[in-house]
């Protein structure tokens, strides 16, 4: 009998002790289940953290044991498509559709946070949608609105332009836009009855439809104020920042193609079109326009910006225009005229008889007036920005075995000259010492070894570029007349292509280094043939200098001169490796922060 019990006793024992290690096993994995699914969570939220203030995030997260966390526990996630496992995709811009498992839409980002503890592994999977805002017009100031239509639009397709020229929306394409004004006043809002508003209007003092369409809410008086960004137009001033490279408008104009960082100091008038390639125009002192504004860039102006209608007002392609004293739009009519971007201004707004396709931003309390025109919201995020360009003056006709750091410094703006001579300053090498091209005893020259190039470096949607300038004349030079400086474009010789940057870096080089060396040019028929027997007087003739003497050159060794150009290439890039982003006119600014993020999808995988 007591055997018997004893052994009971020690089965017991045995029973207990084993229920208790499968509970701490069980214990254990729901701890690491609950700490993997903590870990999982906690990356999503940061994510979102972020994407509040920047819709475009997309940086990796990770959380490690570092963190006080239990050893072999980790959180992370990963953005951009990998081999194996999971990964997020922001695809805010509607450029990257395919994400891991499934097909993320347009303003739509799709987050996967992965938890790890103790050998389990948990995922959360989170779709969130980032909508655009349809507010057509946000005022700082009062508002009249003349026989306009104020609406919306899915896609800047839906406006479609007819046989006959007209640019229309069909009816079921236009959507809700809405009208908001910070205006205290009994005329903060005042419309007429022609005028349709298909969305809602909100105004901080009252509202007078006077036989208006209006199909969305009034909310008048409305106690919140709308955010206005706030710019101050000086700070986006190229001169400003000694790191920009950018080129100086003088003269007048009847026409401008633009392509880079340009600025005109004064006011400036322009009798026909302003076309913008990638550019950033900026004008210290007012801008009027005749003609068409069309293409692509920022044009920001510290006056008053007047577009007149003389000629259609039309943009294909997105622009930001912000003004610091009034902007002015003048069409041929709603239905021919068109802008397309986003405008701002701290003076007054006025618009007649165009298409504004984007949406308007009056700040400082500035008065808004529009007459006989179509105000379209359409998703539109402009990012004005200076074009990452970098910029170093180099030596044509030889090699220098080591790069001076002031070759590098912008101090003229343009530093594409001669070194100055005769000063007892001809053998320093600095930007400082080049003779500015606008200045009045500066001459072009045939060549010298002294002769001061410029080497360019921009980027294209993130492609670099390169543009090798002078003012001069090469080696291999036609024989015939070489004309004056006078008679000659802003630039007199651009190695040698049709467009004049080089998209393939080693075939710059490569061209670039067979000229100054005294080869043959593509498209030469032969090298200008340098004789012994040439005299001081042939060559000043030549030339047209009468004060010139002449010395044969002695040509850099071409492999040296390409090494050379590939070492300043080299350090141009790396200078503009950080892009210049100035100011973003996101329309999503407006949305509140509970807004900004639509939760659609949230569940654990």
């Amino acid at each position: 009998m007591v055997l018997a019990v004893a052994a009971l006793a020690l089965l017991a024992a045995f029973t207990a002790a084993g229920v208790s290690t499968m509970n701490m096993r069980v214990s254990t994995r729901l701890s690491n289940v609950a700490i993997a699914d903590a870990l999982a969570e906690s990356v999503i939220q940061e994510a979102l953290a972020h994407l509040q203030g920047d819709l475009t995030y997309q940086k990796d997260i990770s959380l490690d044991a570092g963190l006080g966390l239990p050893e072999g526990s980790r959180g992370s996630l990963r953005f951009g498509k990998t081999l194996t496992g999971p990964y997020s995709t922001n695809n805010y811009t509607g450029d990257q559709t395919t994400g891991w498992n499934r097909e993320v839409p347009a303003q739509s980002i799709h987050l996967i946070g992965v938890g790890e503890s103790g050998g389990v592994t948990r995922m959360v999977e989170v779709v969130a949608h980032m909508p655009g805002f349809p507010v057509a017009m946000v005022c700082d100031g009062p508002v009249i609105v003349t026989d306009t239509t104020i609406g919306s639009i899915a896609s800047p397709g839906d406006l479609i332009r007819g046989n006959n020229g007209s640019y229309t929306v069909a009816e079921n394409k236009l959507k809700p836009g809405h009208l908001v004004t910070n205006s205290q006043s009994q005329t903060a809002c005042v419309l007429d009855q022609p005028t349709l508003v298909t969305g809602d209007i909100q105004a901080r003092g009252s509202v007078v439809p006077n036989g208006a369409r209006i199909e969305g809410e009034v909310r008048s008086p409305y106690s919140g104020i709308a955010p206005v960004p706030e710019f101050n137009l000086v700070d986006f001033d190229p001169k400003a920042n000694p790191n920009v490279h950018y080129e100086a408008l003088s003269g007048t104009f009847g026409s401008l193609d633009l392509v880079g960082n340009v600025r005109h100091d004064g006011s400036l008038t322009l009798s026909g079109d302003l076309n913008l390639d990638n550019a950033y125009l900026f004008v210290d002192g007012d801008l009027t326009v005749r003609g068409n504004l069309q293409g692509v860039g920022a044009v920001i102006v510290t006056g008053k910006a007047v577009f007149d209608g003389t000629v259609a007002l039309a943009s294909s392609k997105q622009i930001a225009v912000l003004s610091g004293k009034g902007l002015e739009l003048t069409g041929k009519g709603a239905t021919q005229s068109v802008f397309h971007g986003l405008l701002y201004t701290k003076g007054p707004f006025y618009a007649k008889s165009v298409t504004i396709l984007g949406g308007f931003i009056t700040d400082d309390g500035a008065p808004a007036t529009v007459e006989h025109c179509n105000i379209y919201h359409s998703d539109v995020s402009i990012i004005p920005k200076m074009q990452k360009e970098a910029f170093a003056a180099v030596v044509r006709f030889s090699a220098v075995p080591s790069l001076p750091a002031e070759l590098f410094h912008d101090a003229t703006g343009f530093p594409s000259g001669r070194w100055r001579q005769g000063d007892g300053e001809g053998e320093t090498r600095t930007v400082d010492n080049v003779l500015d091209r606008q200045a009045q005893n500066w001459r072009s020259s045939f060549y010298d070894e002294k002769d001061v190039a410029g080497v360019q470096v921009r980027w294209i949607n993130d492609e670099p570029q390169y543009r090798f300038i002078w003012h001069g004349f090469t080696l291999a030079h036609m024989g015939g007349p070489v004309p004056k400086y006078e008679d000659l474009e802003f630039t007199v010789e651009i190695l040698p292509s049709e467009t004049s940057w080089y998209m393939n870096r080693d075939e710059f080089l490569d061209e670039v280094s067979l000229v100054q060396s005294g080869g043959l040019r593509p498209g030469d028929l032969k090298p200008l043939v340098i004789s012994p027997d040439w005299d001081d007087e042939f060559f000043r003739k030549l030339i047209g200098d009468p004060t010139a003497t002449w010395k044969k050159p002695i040509l850099p060794i071409r492999e040296e001169y390409r090494a050379y150009l590939n070492e300043v290439t080299d350090h141009l890039e790396d200078q503009g490796s950080e892009e210049q982003v100035n100011f973003v006119l996101d329309p999503s600014f407006f949305l509140s922060l509970g807004d900004r993020l639509r939760i659609q999808l949230h569940r654990k995988l």
